[in-house]
């Protein structure tokens, strides 16, 4: 990988893109991005990367490991100065908290991620805070509370058209849903996030459809279609090794399906209780003693279906269950009532219109933060390409040329209808809507020329342009920018 700023963000962008890759290898292409990020001291890029890490670590609930590279995140974008990071890395750790059962440090992460979000403008963050909060007022039994929040979270990633937060938040109501026994709605919103998925490659959100879809139809006493649902998840997931919590859910509901039919379920019980035992998945556990327990008593076993029924009490009474009550505690405590109060207070701040951050007095009015500039380039990019784009390298100017007196001289540069941002170190960008080829060189060389004028004290500036084309993406202008901004494989400095 070249080590400058811009093959790194592209490296990023790649990290991102639904490309089916294994967690073995995207670990192996942040460590990738971590050791390029680090050689040039890249902070923005070095706390995305940590948090894409902490996401991955996550998922496989290694939650200390995850909570300590969140750590170094959010210090990383401290310096950067990266709110967006920031509120992501709080919302992260909320859930972190959340799976450990620590529900009032997760309220808190919550509501420092919600101030910053009131100048943040992140909607899909915005998104995903509700279907966490909806989680967690479910665990609460806020029945009322979750499924609105659900809802609300559905509809808002359907308004912007997020198919993957759509397809989240439909999956988290559908469950609610099938735990009330509202099995029609559930088969709704279950439907809709298939919808969403369809463009997506996450097996794991498509086994959980397929296995609430199984379950529903079990509760409707049609065991044939259920069986099919689980059939079609098994078939996506079974020769996936990472993909283990999603083959024991599916080898549970397989076994309620075995024991409505009056077949014998142990087979699968057998595999997921291997699966579970080895990852320590103990919610899973309890469920097959239980499912054990009710076949050992159809063919009158009593005396297994009385030990195995003593094994689900314990296994439901013991370490789940005093996880559980800790957390009754929590959601009764003053803490976290006065933390949830709190959290209705901001939030119904940050639906008041937001300041956009280049309302600051001490910047110029088109001026943008690197995640405002990036979120407007995409945008204007599927809505008419015809724009530039100019990055300019500007090398040290000592102290006769601070920070934001550099802000000011990019904003003499600019055009009356373009913006500019801060990218990385000594790296600026302008976007300039509605631009010709023509035009745009012009600009171009104009700006060469000026940076030619000022007394760098070492280094030279250096400035490339790159109009946007029909069919171009965030990556293909980037990339464009770079392979003119950094000719050969030196790296940046």
């Amino acid at each position: 990988m070249a080590h400058n700023v811009l093959s790194i963000d592209l490296q990023l962008l790649d990290l991102r893109s639904p490309n089916g890759r294994s967690p073995a290898e995207m670990r192996k292409q942040i460590d990738a991005i971590l050791a390029a990020a680090e050689t040039i001291n890249y902070s923005h890029a070095i706390a995305e990367a940590k948090l894409n890490l902490a996401q991955l670590l996550w998922a496989d609930m290694a939650f200390q490991q995850a909570s300590t590279i969140i750590k170094q995140a959010i210090e990383y974008a401290k310096v950067d100065g990266a709110k967006n990071l920031l509120a992501e890395a709080y919302h992260l750790s909320a859930l972190i908290y959340v799976a450990k059962g620590r529900y009032t440090l997760a309220l808190s992460q919550w509501l420092k991620c919600l101030k910053l979000m009131q100048s943040v403008q992140h909607p899909t963050l915005s998104i995903d805070i509700m279907i966490g909060l909806g989680n967690l007022w479910a665990i609460d039994q806020q029945t009322e509370k979750s499924l609105l929040e659900l809802n609300q979270a559905l509809d808002q990633a359907l308004l912007i058209q997020n198919t993957s937060l759509a397809a989240k938040a439909a999956i988290c109501l559908s469950r609610e849903r099938l735990k009330l026994g509202h099995f029609e709605e559930a088969l709704v919103s279950l439907e809709q996030a298939s919808l969403n998925l369809s463009s997506l490659n996450n097996p794991t959100w498509h086994a959980e459809i397929c296995n609430y879809r199984a379950r529903t139809w079990l509760a409707l006493a049609q065991a044939e279609r259920a069986y099919n649902e689980c059939q079609i998840a098994w078939q996506t997931i079974a020769d996936k090794p990472h993909l283990v919590w999603a083959q024991c859910l599916t080898l549970i509901t397989l076994a309620k399906i075995d024991l409505t039919r009056h077949k014998n379920p142990l087979g699968n019980l057998n595999q997921a209780n291997e699966l579970a035992d080895h990852f320590q998945l103990h919610s899973f556990q309890s469920q097959i003693a239980l499912i054990r327990s009710q076949y050992a008593e159809q063919q009158a076993q009593w005396d297994e279906a009385l030990a195995s029924f003593k094994r689900y009490r314990q296994l439901d009474l013991g370490e789940l269950a005093q996880h559980q009550q800790h957390g009754a505690r929590e959601f009764c405590s003053v803490d976290f009532l006065r933390l949830e109060q709190q959290i209705d207070t901001q939030r119904k701040k940050n639906s008041a219109v937001i300041s956009p951050a280049t309302q600051n007095i001490c910047v110029p009015h088109n001026y943008l933060h690197r995640y405002l500039w990036l979120q407007r380039l995409t945008k204007l990019l599927n809505e008419n390409p015809d724009l530039g784009v100019v990055f300019i390298g500007l090398p040290g100017l000592g102290e006769r040329f601070p920070w934001q007196r550099k802000l000011y001289l990019l904003a003499s540069i600019c055009t009356e209808s373009s913006s500019f941002c801060h990218y990385a170190d000594d790296l600026f960008a302008i976007l300039i809507p509605q631009i010709a080829c023509d035009e745009l060189k012009r600009i171009e060389k104009n700006i060469g020329d000026i940076l030619q004028l000022l007394p760098f004290e070492s280094g030279r500036s250096t400035v490339a342009a790159t109009l946007g084309q029909t069919g171009d993406s965030l990556a293909t202008m980037l990339s464009r920018v770079e392979t003119t901004l950094y000719p050969t494989v030196n790296d940046y400095a």
